[in-house]
Order: C-alpha cells, then sequence, then structure tokens
C-alpha cells in the first residue's frame, strides 16, 4: 500500500503567514510610489517603513531589491491586465470596443501615473518590463478576435497573414503603450484624457480598418458585433 506523504498544518501556515507579509510589502511599496513625485526613486527603507518592518525582515520576504521590484511591477501589470481584460469584451460594435477598451485604460493611468511609469521601467536585474509581456498578452487576445471573425466572414488566413497581422496589433498596442508614456511625462498633462482617447481611437481603426480591406474584408464599425459576426461569441467561448 502507497504510503501518502504527510501534510504539515503549521508548514501550510506559515507559507500563508509568508505570502501575506509578501503582499503587505508589496502594497506598501504602491502606496509609497503613488505618493513619491514623478518619477522619483523609491528606497527600500521607505517601503520598510510604510510596511511598519524594518529593512532586514523586508528582504526575508524578497531575494534582493531586483526580486522586490519585480514582484511590485507584477503587482502593478497584474492590475492593468484586469482593468484592459474587463473593458475587452465583445458587447456593442467595433467602436465600442475600442473606445470602451482605451477609456478603461486611460482612465487607470490617468488615476495611477506613477504606477504606470513604474510598470514601463525596466527592472533592476536587468531584464525588460513586465509590461512588454502584458502587451503581448492583449495582443493575442485581439488576434484571437481578428482571426475568428475572418474566418466568420469566409477568410482563410494564410501563415503570412498571422504573422503580418500579429506584428500590426502589437504595433497599434505599442502606439498606445507610447504614447501614453509620452503623455505622462510632459510637463502638462495634455491634450485631456478624453481627447487623447479619441485621437488613439481613431488611429487604431484606420490603421485596422487599412489592413483589413487589403485582405478583401470590409467591417462597418458602428454596428453591432453579434449582427456583423454572428457565432463570435460562441466561437471565442470554444477557443478559451
Amino acid at each position: 500500500m502507497v504510503q501518502l506523504p504527510r501534510i504539515d498544518g503549521r508548514a501550510s501556515r506559515w507559507d500563508d503567514h509568508r505570502a501575506e507579509r509578501r503582499q503587505h510589502v508589496i502594497d506598501a511599496a504602491v502606496r509609497v510610489i503613488e505618493a513619491s513625485p514623478p518619477g522619483a526613486e523609491v528606497k527600500v527603507q521607505q517601503i520598510a517603513d510604510e510596511a511598519g518592518m524594518v529593512r532586514t525582515v523586508v528582504y526575508r520576504h524578497f531575494e534582493g531589491r531586483a526580486d522586490l521590484q519585480r514582484a511590485v511591477q507584477a503587482h502593478i501589470v497584474g492590475e492593468i491586465l484586469r482593468t484592459v481584460n474587463d473593458a475587452l469584451t465583445m458587447e456593442g460594435s467595433i467602436n465600442d470596443i475600442i473606445d470602451r477598451t482605451l477609456e478603461g485604460f486611460v482612465n487607470w493611468v490617468d488615476a495611477h501615473p506613477n504606477l504606470y511609469l513604474t510598470a514601463e521601467s525596466e527592472l533592476g536585474d536587468g531584464q525588460q518590463s513586465l509590461l512588454a509581456d502584458a502587451m503581448q498578452n492583449i495582443a493575442d487576445r485581439i488576434m484571437a478576435i481578428v482571426f475568428i471573425g475572418g474566418e466568420l466572414l469566409g477568410h482563410d488566413f494564410s501563415d503570412d497573414d498571422r504573422t503580418e497581422l500579429d506584428a500590426i496589433v502589437f504595433g497599434l498596442i505599442g502606439q498606445v503603450r507610447g504614447t501614453f508614456g509620452h503623455w505622462l511625462r510632459r510637463p502638462e498633462r495634455e491634450p485631456s484624457p478624453a481627447v487623447l482617447r479619441a485621437i488613439l481611437a481613431r488611429s487604431i481603426w484606420v490603421q485596422l480598418d487599412s489592413h483589413i480591406r487589403t485582405r478583401g474584408l470590409i467591417l462597418d464599425p458602428t454596428v453591432p458585433l453579434d449582427q456583423l459576426l454572428p457565432g463570435l461569441q460562441q466561437e471565442l467561448q470554444q477557443d478559451a
């Protein structure tokens, strides 16, 4: 008879405690970043003070400063992804979807400028920002919608189509990311969030429409998707 390993309840409780303490430090770091001047370097001592710990205790929960930076950035990027994914749903028209997604993103960035700039920054261990991976996640989701929509309209995407469209969609997301980084670093945050959102929405659709038309597809961005592409929701659920 196979003997199952015994579960040490004390070890499990200690793991939970460590996870809670680690999150406590991350939450403290977020508060310090939000309260600091834009672009200011945040010291570990500031985070420790905010968390009500001595610095050596903070380092018990992280493998050095770089690990702490990565954990904080991962937390912030997770918030950005949740905001975008909550807005990137298939209700309404193409225009509605673009505007709603941009609105959620713009409002989050406008409310948390320091957190966004932190998410954009390179990590202390020399690795690229985790925001790049998050942007790829969003690009992949958009690509899935484009491919399924095209197939429902009778278009068969070749491997070259997929490669080219992947570059186009990721480029559009990079454009949004770069625009916001520039906007946040301006001495005065102009234009207004609403105007910036409108500019980006028009730019995104013009570029998408241009590339879609080269493949013989013409879409009306004002028509609700459930009318424009019947069956899209079902296909996306099956593809998930």
